[in-house]
């Protein structure tokens, strides 16, 4: 009895250590999933002595290993971030596995995984290829041979059955380590060691080679054509092992393949097909090899010369892949394959009206060939042509249902159409057909973005990145998940990665210079995005036009942003209106163009005209109302945003200044919708009644219910009390002390867009708006009635109440014609003007009333605007498009104070060029005649500028505009940029006389002549220069200068500026400008009636400013006019007021939640 105690003992204590092992590995948090697998791939588990079959999807825990048969790959994505793919007859034990915060609860790493304290894998035999950038924890991989401590690294380790390990690493840094020696190696560095030996090392001669093995190549055949109709043990097994490819068991195939090839002579067409399957396999060596023995056997095989193109893109040799694809094609124009082939050459060279052709040509000569209707149907998305694409697709769906790639193709379409829920189901489907589809995943994490999910969104894109390693848009798209996931560090290394894999692309550079801009780096930020714009045609989104997704998110991106940072404001004005020109129904462009235009000190109109088209016609998504107080948001997810700003300024006099301001932003997936609320109290900067005080409001939505269809509607209410603050660039001014004015203005604004395509768009919009201005003042004088020598007191009151209610319906038809962008709209404005004005002149005198006067006027005189035009934007050559345009514009403008409308018409052409002489140097000529419509009350959606000279000039209502202007734009290097421009403007403003006495009419007319040139220059990463210099000569007709003696002079203006700004949140700036005015007119005098003959005065302007880490906030001290200067600035008329005679210094802090 006691022996037989005695010997079940062990057993005992085994099932006692099993069961503390399955307990411990129930505990344990998984180390990482096995993604996919290929031919045999075993896993044995912790503890565990015998190996079993391993799926793809399978959990893997500490301690489990992996092991690859022949012919047999596995990739792996860790919780660590680690990419890991596993060739042949290969063995990895995963140790143990530092958790990514990043990753928790993303479906791979727990919400509440234990976190290890390293990071460490062994490889006993085999061939790894490990990718994981930028960790900061212990990392190590270890062969028998030696030790690689791991830092931000992509490598492949071989180790050889008798223990000699190799090292080939691609980027980043490690150090190799062992009992006998230690070394460090850098990229394209190849070190090695046997058991026993130090670490040697030496240049890695071939890179690329080594990571071959690793690549996916998409390889496209109709298998048809490799084995044909023949008969036979061969060409039986050769369909056979393609069906079974076909059928998701590549490595089956391609051992198959690679048995039938050894025997014997193959002909060419087996040949062809096992080089199919081997680079279905990822066997690129074997497919190459058997590639050239087949067009050597068969020189005018169109099978296997498609391949060997194909197989040269894939490797990015694209100059033999068009060499080769150009050959074929001309040899076998009809065949579907040769069709297919030449597209994907046409398509990595971004020649998509060629990939496009190639690819129908494909379907007309085979309707069943998928792989056509695929690529087709990116392109259509590419360029959202949606339905289009959908139909596309839906053939090939049709056609081949359990086709991975048709799935995934399917998915991308619906993710264009923002259906989330149908483009999982396809999605999902693709993955659970091809496990080692990298689409799929990428597919599967945009919709985790969608949703918010920013940890899912991560992995999936990181399982995309492991199975498509050398794909530039993937790592893109990874990049931006990285960013969103706020891992800035590796997010800008996969950027720069995605540029190794093709320096053509310009995505990575538009990714990346947001993300500088955002991380307070704007110099380099402007060389990204400059380098996106000449690798993208100028266009304004300055990405691919290949991409799976529409960007919509980063398409309201402010790519004027990083220029004004550094103050370059010419620059950006220069490459927006360069973006406009080569596309102008971009919404990018736009908004591109509206904040350059906030650099310039005149052209509100033109400014409100290119923002309110970006408002119409900018995707509705959480970043449509951004005020750039975060990171930026790369993917369409919700989001919700909050800052409040609270300033606290003070005048020389000591008179103070407050404001307050809240607004909350954001939205989710074709929603937006922006609330804005402010309060102002500001004493002025006169010694009296130079008060103003408001309460703003404003809110806005905007609504796509379909991907064709957008909806704009916005509030506004503003109520401002002030006092006399009139002539606020002239300090000799002397100001009513008892002037008072009430403003009140309400807006409601609605647009709606349709869109027929991407060459079609239909802008609607309208705006109904009240705005009451109550003015009252009052004034004193001593004089003598009649031949009384003792003095009277007069009294004279005035109320003045003006209520302007209007109208504004605008409508726009935009279309592109081949070389010719198209727009025909009209505009439509109808009000009237209720003013009333009382008054009451009074005399005391001796205490008693002398004279009493009254008067009251009340008139109602309409305003009218009506306008229409036809634009047309011809490319008449790379680099040079012509602008043509011509219009009808008819005016019924009111003047207060007048019972009739002062009524104009004129014929308006436009007429521009812009001609790119070569890639650093641009010429613009334009010519523009107009009517001021209503661009003082309400912006309008015509065109804002004509060859980068805008229209909308701040004049009354009514005014006729003529321009001319020439310019030349020259960007030296990626840190300097000039412009030089001459304009000629003549302005004829027609006011009524108030010295005749009849309503009597004239035209102030004047004209202007004026020179500008200026430097912007980056003179490091965080410190912009701006010089700016203007001379400008104001000449009035006579009969104008008799009334108006001021209007004519000159003025010469010098501005210089240096703007810094850190990446540690720490800003300032500081600015000088010098002003000389000298007025030509012996009968301009000053307000107390002195000769005025010029003007010389100098501005000091400082500032200085502080982020809080992670956008939580800022602190900011603004000084203008520091040196206290006085002066008399002559402003031209209607001009908004750029200077002012007074030291302010503005206290301001902002928090974002």
């Amino acid at each position: 009895m006691q022996y037989a105690r005695i010997a079940r003992l062990p057993w005992l204590v085994m099932a006692c250590l099993l069961l503390a092992a399955a307990t411990a590995l129930a505990a344990a948090d998984p180390v990482g999933r096995l993604v996919a697998v290929q031919g045999s791939v075993s896993l044995r588990p912790a503890g565990a002595s015998d190996w079993r079959a391993a799926p793809a999807g399978q959990s893997l825990f500490p301690g489990d290993a992996l092991s690859t048969g022949p012919a047999s790959k596995a990739a792996i994505l860790c919780v660590d971030e680690s990419q890991i793919k596993l060739n042949e007859n290969t063995v990895l034990v995963l140790k143990a596995a530092a958790p990514s915060a990043r990753l928790s609860g993303g479906g791979l790493v727990p919400v509440a995984s234990k976190a290890a304290p390293a990071s460490l894998y062994d490889v006993p035999k085999g061939e790894v290829w490990l990718k994981n950038e930028a960790e900061r924890f212990r990392f190590e991989l270890s062969t028998p041979a030696m030790t690689a401590a791991i830092r931000g690294t992509e490598f492949v380790v071989r180790v050889a059955p008798d223990g000699l390990s190799t090292v080939a690493l691609l980027r980043g840094a490690l150090t190799l380590f062992n009992a006998q020696g230690e070394l460090s190696l850098a990229a394209g560095e190849f070190g090695s060691a046997r058991p026993g030996q130090a670490p040697t090392k030496q240049v890695l001669v071939n890179p690329a080679q080594a990571v071959q093995w690793t690549l996916y190549y998409p390889a496209v055949a109709d298998t048809s054509l490799l084995v044909g109709e023949g008969a036979g043990p061969a060409a039986t097994a050769a369909r056979q092992a393609l069906t079974a490819a076909g059928n998701g068991e590549v490595g089956r195939a391609y051992a198959a393949m690679a048995q039938l090839l050894d025997k014997g002579a193959p002909d060419a067409g087996l040949l062809t097909a096992g080089a199919y399957v081997a680079l279905m396999a990822g066997e690129p060596e074997a497919a190459g090899r058997w590639i050239a023995a087949a067009r050597s056997r068969e020189p005018q095989s169109v099978a296997a010369a498609c391949l060997a193109a194909q197989m040269a893109l894939f490797e990015n040799r694209l100059a033999e892949a068009a060499t080769l694809s150009r050959d074929v094609l001309a040899r076998a124009p009809d065949s579907a394959l040769a069709q297919v082939t030449a597209g994907l050459v046409a398509a990595s060279n971004f020649d998509l009206p060629r990939a496009k052709a190639c690819y129908r040509q494909a379907l007309a000569l085979d309707p069943g060939f998928t792989a056509a209707a695929v690529y087709l149907a990116r392109i259509e998305l590419g360029s959202d042509e949606l339905e289009a694409a959908w139909a596309t697709i839906a053939k090939a769906l049709a056609a081949a249902p359990d086709e991975a790639v048709v799935q995934a193709g399917a998915g991308f379409v619906r993710l264009g159409f923002r259906d989330f829920k149908a483009a999982e189901d396809f999605f999902t489907r693709a993955a659970s057909l091809d496990p080692g589809l990298g689409e799929a995943h990428l597919g599967l994490g945009y919709v985790a973005f969608s949703k918010g999910k920013k940890a899912r969104g991560l992995e999936e894109m990181l399982v995309a990145t492991l199975l498509s390693p050398r794909l530039s848009l993937i790592q893109s798209a990874l990049g931006k998940a990285l960013y969103q996931n706020r891992d800035f560090d590796k997010a800008l290394a996969t950027y720069d990665y995605a540029v190794s894999l093709d320096p053509r692309d310009p995505t990575p550079h538009l990714y990346k210079g947001i993300a500088l801009t955002d991380l307070n780096r704007p110099g380099e930020a402007i060389r990204e995005i400059n380098a996106s714009i000449a690798k993208n045609d100028n266009q304004a989104i300055f990405r691919s036009r290949l991409t799976l997704d529409r960007d919509l998110a980063v398409r309201n991106a402010d790519l004027a942003r990083p220029f004004t940072l550094l103050g370059l404001g010419d620059w950006a004005y220069a490459k927006a209106v360069t973006a406009v020109k080569n596309d102008p129904l971009n919404p990018s462009a736009h908004l591109f163009m509206s904040s350059a235009y906030r650099s310039t000190r005149q052209r509100v109109g033109a400014s409100g005209t290119e923002l309110l088209l970006f408002r119409l016609l900018s995707p509705a998504n959480q970043n449509t109302f951004t005020q750039s107080n975060d990171y930026t948001p790369m993917f369409e997810s919700p989001y919700l945003r909050l800052q409040t700003i609270g300033t606290a300024g003070v005048w020389s006099n000591g008179h103070g200044a407050y404001s307050a301001s809240t607004e909350v932003y954001g939205g989710l997936p074709g929603l937006a919708g922006d609330l804005y609320g402010a309060w102002n109290d500001d004493a002025g900067m006169r010694e009296q009644n130079s008060d103003t005080r408001s309460l703003y409001g404003f809110g806005q939505l905007k609504w796509e219910p379909t991907v064709r269809d957008a909806v704009l509607a916005a509030l506004t209410s503003n109520d401002t009390q002030t006092g006399d603050n009139a002539s606020a660039s002239d300090w000799l001014y002397q100001n009513s002390p008892d002037q008072k004015q009430a403003f009140a203005n309400r807006i409601a604004e609605a647009g709606y867009v349709h869109r027929f395509g991407p060459k079609a768009t239909l802008v609607t919009y309208a705006a109904v708006a009240d705005n009451v201005w109550n003015w009252k003042d009052r004034s004193y004088n001593a004089i003598s009635l009649g031949d009384n020598t003792a003095p009277a007191q007069e009294s004279y009151l005035q109320y003045r109440r003006t209520e302007r209610r209007f109208i504004s319906l605008q409508a726009q038809q935009q279309l592109i014609l081949g070389e010719h962008t198209l727009m025909v709209g009209g505009d439509y404005f109808g009000g009237e003007l209720d003013y009333m004005r009382k008054s009451r002149d009074f005399y005391i005198y001796y205490g008693r009333l002398a004279e009493d006067n009254a008067t009251r006027w009340h008139y109602n005189p309409a305003d009218r605007a009506g306008s229409v035009y036809a634009m047309d934007y011809w490319k008449l050559a790379p680099g040079l498009i012509a602008e043509l345009g011509l219009g009808y514009d008819a005016v019924a403008s009111s003047r207060f104070g007048w019972p009739d409308p002062i009524e104009r018409q004129l014929v308006s052409p436009r007429v521009g060029l812009n001609w790119q002489v070569s890639e650093d140097h641009t010429l613009r000529l334009a010519f523009q005649r107009y009517l001021n419509t209503h661009t003082l009350f309400q912006s309008v959606i015509a065109p804002s500028e004509v060859a980068g000279f805008p229209g909308r000039l701040n004049a009354d209502d009514g005014s006729t505009i003529s321009e001319l202007g020439a310019g030349w734009e020259a960007q030296w290097d990626d840190a300097t940029f000039t412009v030089a421009r001459l304009t000629w403007d003549q302005v004829l403003n027609p006011q009524y006389d108030p010295y005749a006495s009849y309503d009597r009419v004239f035209d102030v007319n004047v004209a202007r002549y004026m020179a500008t040139v200026g430097l912007n220059r980056i003179l490091t990463p965080y410190l912009g220069l701006s010089l700016f210099g203007v001379a400008k000569r104001l000449l009035p007709h006579e009969a104008t200068a008799r009334r108006y003696p001021e209007d004519d002079f000159f003025e010469a203006d010098g501005a210089l500026a240096l703007n810094f700004l850190h990446s540690s949140g720490l800003g300032a700036g500081i600015g000088g400008t010098l002003v000389h005015q000298y007025y030509y007119d012996n009968r301009y005098q000053n307000v107390f009636g002195e000769r005025r003959t010029e003007t010389l005065f100098g501005l000091l302007d400082a500032r200085v400013s502080y982020e809080f880490p992670g956008k939580r906030g800022f602190a900011a001290v603004e000084g203008k006019n520091l040196t206290n200067t006085r002066f008399t600035y002559q402003r031209e008329a209607v001009a908004l007021d750029a200077f002012y005679p007074d030291r302010q210094i503005v206290f301001k802090l902002g928090w974002y939640f």
